[in-house]
């Protein structure tokens, strides 16, 4: 009995000390910058804003909204905070607070899935919270973290209600299924894979038609019931001024591109899009996915009381994969080949079966190397089937985190070095005779820095050359701040030309309390002599010759001009 105690206080506090790490490595490898960078984030933060109290509807009007589900998180920031330092660094402790929940409902799923030694499953999961998703997301104010957390309490409350059978945790399960969707619309194919299923297990357990008849009228009603209050919601916010809702995320936008697959010449794409995610899956998380995924299968086929719990992870996962690549048919962008977004927040009980076999040496480690030796001599042929796609160089590293790791500029130099490096400490830690654990998993620790290390140094890069390149506009904001402006004119173009706000939004999301009213450019000299008020003209819409306005103050950027007496 003491034993067991002591076992039991011992994972206890190692389970505490992997929350401290958690918090402290996330808080310690953040942004760089105190300006949101990506355009998404300020649909994500648009919603909570107007909730707290803030009226943007002028600069944020054509702005579409995402996510009003993960909105609902960052009012109580908004009403908190009053600058945007304040308010990113609160979504960024949130978010790490998110990522600490996913880890212990990773653990103890994991737990309850596979009875072995806790501590191991201790490991497994603080693994998977290190994965570079969630170390490049948890620094933006974007929903991937919160998606990953709320899709791990489904599959917990899922295994909870299999395997106790209690109806508390059905309705825990429908209620997170709901709330998927207010986060983002294209988790559909997680919520579908959870009615199939839970479907398919209650009219196992109905006995008599009778009772087969009146599960299939709960379930039916309780999906109409489901879907309207989406819809209803999703009307509401629409309507209420704050922003339009992105058509591309819309319910029947996503149903038409599931259509348009039956096109020969949209069929071609899907299907390259396919191989190239295959591939990028592959090779960026080091063989775990692929030993993982058939870790997963083995499970499905062998394990019979399981069975429809490994079966919501694959279809859950083969669902939301399916629809990235729908979602996704023109190559417009180079990171396009290799986008797993959306899919890719499915992953986690994935890579905690692949850990978890490769650790335990239920597969060859040679497999491992099989595969990193395929995916990597195959490095050039999978831009190759790409050709097609003119030449588009744009490549968003925010996107594709797991990838640009490895992948910089289309160019593989240097990178394999570090790549190769994180591969043989994993060999020395495999191949290692020594019986002092500590000893032997001191390679492991060293991978494991290289690979926190190389994710944090890779998102730093990236954001600070855009920051350089696109959005340094610190001088306009002093400016405006110094001289106690109370309210902004951003010229937008001429009347036909409200569209592409971004930089009026950086403005009002830097300055919460200064009024924007967004005017055509015919009208900006009109409103020049008006008291406490400046006029903001972005020198990408007339160009500004400084010698026929030496009277007024002109920021040294590339994008603004500013204009007041």
């Amino acid at each position: 009995m003491k034993k067991y105690r002591y076992k039991e206080e011992s994972d206890i506090l190692f389970t505490i000390f992997c929350c401290l790490i958690i918090v402290c490595i996330n808080l310690l490898i953040q942004s760089s910058c105190d300006l949101p960078i990506m355009v998404d984030e300020i649909g994500y933060i648009s919603y909570p804003a107007f909730i707290s109290g803030y009226r943007w509807n002028d600069a944020l009007c054509y702005v579409p909204y995402y996510g009003f589900g993960y909105g609902l998180f960052l009012v109580p920031v908004f009403l908190i905070c009053k600058s945007i330092r304040q308010i990113y660094t609160a979504i960024r402790i949130l978010n790490c607070l998110f990522i600490v929940v996913i880890f212990l409902t990773v653990k103890k799923f994991g737990n309850e899935m596979w009875k072995g030694n806790h501590l191991n499953g201790t490991v497994y999961s603080l693994i998977c919270c290190f994965i570079p998703g969630i170390l490049v997301f948890k620094n933006y104010a974007l929903s991937e973290i919160i998606i990953i957390m709320v899709y791990s309490l489904m599959l917990l409350s899922f295994e909870k209600y299999i395997t106790s059978g209690k109806t508390r945790w059905k309705t825990v399960f429908l209620f997170l299924n709901f709330y998927l969707l207010t986060i983002h619309l294209r988790m559909i194919g997680s919520v579908f894979a959870s009615c199939i299923l839970l479907a398919v297990y209650n009219l196992k357990l109905a006995k008599g038609s009778n009772a087969k008849r009146k599960n299939k009228k709960m379930f039916v009603l309780t999906a109409i019931m489901v879907l309207s209050i989406f819809l209803l919601a999703q009307s509401a916010i629409s309507l209420s001024g704050i922003g339009k809702y992105d058509s591309a995320n819309s319910l029947s936008e996503q149903i038409g591109r599931v259509i348009a697959i039956l096109n020969l010449r949209y069929m071609k794409s899907f299907l390259l899009l396919m191989v190239s995610r295959v591939w990028t899956y592959a090779v960026s998380y080091l063989g775990l996915f692929m030993v993982g995924m058939g870790g997963l299968i083995t499970f499905i086929v062998r394990e019979k009381d399981n069975r429809i719990i490994y079966t919501y992870i694959f279809l859950s996962f083969a669902f939301e994969f399916f629809i990235n690549c729908v979602a996704m048919p023109r190559v417009s962008r180079l990171d396009i080949m290799f986008h797993t977004r959306y899919s890719e927040v499915c992953i986690i009980p994935i890579l905690y079966i692949g850990i978890m076999n490769v650790l335990e040496r239920k597969v060859n480690i040679r497999y491992i190397f099989g595969v990193l030796a395929i995916t990597t001599g195959t490095y050039h042929v999978i831009p190759a089937l790409f050709k097609m796609s003119k030449d588009v160089t744009e490549f968003l590293t925010i996107c594709v985190p797991n990838v640009s790791i490895w992948w910089k500029d289309g160019r593989f130099e240097g990178v394999l070095a570090t790549k190769a490096t994180v591969i043989f400490l994993l060999a020395a830690y495999f191949f290692s005779r020594m019986r002092n654990v500590l000893l032997k998993m001191v390679p492991l620790y060293f991978a494991a820095a290289i690979w926190i290390s190389s994710a944090a140094k890779s998102i730093e890069n990236y954001e600070n050359t855009l920051i350089v390149q696109k959005y340094d506009f610190m001088d306009e904001i002093d400016f405006i701040t110094k001289n106690h402006y109370q309210k902004i004119y951003a010229i937008v173009g001429t009347r036909e030309y409200y569209v592409g706000r971004h930089y009026e939004c950086w403005l009002q999301l830097a300055m919460p309390d200064c009024k924007i009213q967004c005017i055509p450019i015919e009208e900006c000299y009109n409103c020049m002599d008006e008291k406490g008020a400046i006029t903001v003209i972005p020198k990408r819409l007339i160009g500004i010759d400084e010698e026929n306005y030496e009277e007024y103050f002109l920021c040294t950027t590339e994008y603004f001009c500013l204009l007041g007496r």
